[in-house]
């Protein structure tokens, strides 16, 4: 099964954004990140999450950071709130990833290949940080 494409954003004109943010040797100052896709009151639709950095032309695209959702929300799957972790420590971290930034009209892109399969996906939110440059 291949990766799909789920969500992107556009840089806006006289923007730098790369994903995470804070620093990995200060623990709590850096993004805490959670994703979720739920049939609800069935269960999680789990796999790998790619986040990536696609320049404006879409020919070059980079792999950030890559994550197992089944890491990334509770075992509650009855709706998007009971999904969402409320404690720091249950949460990925994601730290400033300096290595690559999306710059104007490039794309950061959230990527997904289902490994878990749960029946139908109704719902789906997640929380990841980024750092924007202006």
């Amino acid at each position: 099964m291949n990766f799909n494409l789920i969500w992107e954003k556009t840089v806006p004109a006289q923007q730098v954004i790369y994903w995470g943010y804070g620093d990995p040797n200060q623990q709590r100052n850096q993004s805490f990140n959670w994703f979720a896709a739920i049939d609800a009151g069935t269960g999680f639709e789990d796999g790998i999450l790619r986040l990536s950095v696609t320049n404006a032309t879409r020919t070059n695209s980079v792999v950030v950071a890559e994550f197992n959702t089944a890491n990334m929300h509770t075992v509650t799957a009855t709706t998007l709130v009971t999904a969402q972790p409320t404690d720091i420590n249950a949460k990925v971290p994601l730290p400033l990833q300096t290595a690559i930034a999306a710059g104007e009209d490039s794309y950061i892109q959230l990527h997904f290949k289902t490994q878990s399969a749960t029946t139908t996906v109704d719902q789906c939110n997640f929380s990841l940080g980024v750092t924007i440059v202006q």
